[in-house]
């Protein structure tokens, strides 16, 4: 008998032991944070059709439609009769990310005779699969992985945006990661496509582009940073191939070595040169949301204009989270951003319908892996968990009197946001579950909590 036939295929692993041990640790503690910010725990088919990830729907990300060979095809076939009878065959793949299958559901409960109030506050744990390359895979990066995300479907304020930046740092120091430890670099993939419609690339090029940019931002979060002189010449040969005129090709070097977490005076007359006057706003309203952050405490906050993500989707708002210690760099643990057009994608025929959301995902692997570098695992840790059944979705609802606050001020916005959350710190610690209103308009949180079933609200 061969010894491949009591072994899982390549890219996929067998867990047992204490292996297990450490994702269930990581998955309880996540999932009871999300439980106690009032969020639901949505569970999704592991297969998906494949016009889900059309890029019709999800723009040329790396799958399927632009290269179909980085995921699992499966061809589902309908039979009746014992088998007797062939009723047709759909297409479909093994999801290789969690974002679009919790999008296509919300456009289904939108559609429904009882459509779901918004915003609607989401977390997921799921196992994903992706064909990577059989010279790529590493103990971390497998064909079979997890990811657990929170989304925040329905909310165009700056504070959902907050709520999930806030989330990722809490989630890491309840796992034992000491905050000076964290980093967060943000991006604004919006400033990026004006540069791209401003230099005249075609979509292939555009892709490019973004791989290298988001590479070189890697390298500067410390993943293999002897690749960056080759990922500047990679980028300068495809604006040039790209007939790209100069003053734009300076922009995008700008772009490439932003490494300064501001927004400088350099970055902004290059982007105002190539694109135009009204990035300004863009990079004013980013840099005022990092230093409110950075205000209230989340100091790990950094901008960099490098970091647009792969996905074709996010539409402004794009980050990354690094862990750092004093010998090595965990680069990219959890990724997300805002993606305003998708959930739309599932809803119109006729063109996409706007429903602003925003959310994040940690990869369970590369977060095990980090608290194992860190030294988190040497010892037990003892942690107690609640279970309710009732129908509310949260104990209480805090409902920021600034909550009409909008990105015409995201400073105030994000300090409001802020102090709610303080405030609702040590109701969590003792086990109450605290939402926080962050939808688009203060007259709609009572019916949130009406539709959530939430008992009291609570205006801070």
């Amino acid at each position: 008998m061969s010894q491949s036939i009591r072994e899982p295929v390549i890219g996929m692993r067998d867990r047992f032991g204490i292996e297990t041990r450490r994702r269930d640790f990581v998955i309880g503690v996540l999932a009871d944070m999300a439980r106690l910010h009032g969020y639901e725990r949505l569970a999704v088919p592991v297969l998906e059709r494949i016009t889900s990830f059309d890029e019709r729907v999800v723009g040329q990300s790396p799958w399927p439609e632009w290269n179909p060979a980085g995921v699992f095809g499966v061809e589902l076939v309908d039979y009746a009769d014992r088998y007797r009878t062939r009723l047709g065959a759909e297409a479909a793949v093994l999801i290789p990310e969690g974002t679009v299958p919790v999008a296509r559901w919300l456009a289904g409960r939108l559609s429904s005779d009882d459509p779901a109030a918004l915003p609607v506050k989401v977390f997921y744990d799921l196992p994903c699969y992706r064909n990577e390359p059989i010279d790529t895979l590493t103990q971390v990066k497998l064909r079979e992985f997890s990811q657990f995300g929170i989304e925040v479907m329905g909310a165009s304020t700056i504070a959902a945006d907050v709520e999930v930046l806030i989330f990722i740092h809490e989630a890491l120091i309840t796992l034992g990661i000491a905050a000076p430890q964290i980093r967060i670099r943000i991006g604004d993939v919006a400033v990026f496509n004006a540069l791209a419609e401003a230099s005249g690339l075609l979509a292939a090029q555009v892709i490019a582009v973004k791989e290298h940019l988001d590479a070189l931002a890697e390298c500067r979060a410390g993943r293999f940073p002897d690749r960056a002189p080759g990922l500047r010449d990679g980028l300068a040969g495809v604006l040039e191939g790209g007939g790209v005129p100069s003053v734009q090709q300076r922009a995008w070097r700008a772009l490439a070595e932003h490494d300064s977490g501001a927004v400088d005076d350099e970055i902004w007359m290059a982007l105002r040169a190539a694109v135009g006057p009204e990035t300004g706003d863009r990079l004013q309203a980013l840099s005022a949301t990092a230093e409110a952050l950075t205000a209230g405490g989340i100091t790990g906050v950094r901008l960099d204009l490098g970091v647009v993500r792969s996905h074709e989707y996010y539409t402004d708002m794009t980050f990354e989270v690094d862990v750092h210690s004093s010998d090595c760099a965990h680069v990219e643990i959890a990724g997300g951003g805002r993606y305003d057009r998708l959930v739309g994608h599932f809803l119109a025929e006729g063109g996409p319908v706007v429903v602003p959301s925003t959310g994040f995902a940690f990869g369970v692997e590369r977060v095990i892996d980090a608290l194992a570098g860190l030294g988190i695992f040497d010892k037990p840790v003892l942690r107690s968990s609640i279970a309710t059944f009732g129908d509310a979705s949260a104990d209480m609802l805090m409902i920021p009197r600034s909550a009409r606050a909008s990105g015409a001020d995201p400073d105030g916005a994000v300090r409001s946001y802020l102090a709610a959350h303080e405030r609702a710190l040590p109701l969590r610690e003792a086990g109450t579950r605290v939402d926080v209103w962050v939808g688009d308009s203060e007259e709609d949180a009572a019916a949130y909590g009406r539709a959530r079933g939430i008992g009291e609200m609570v205006e801070c």
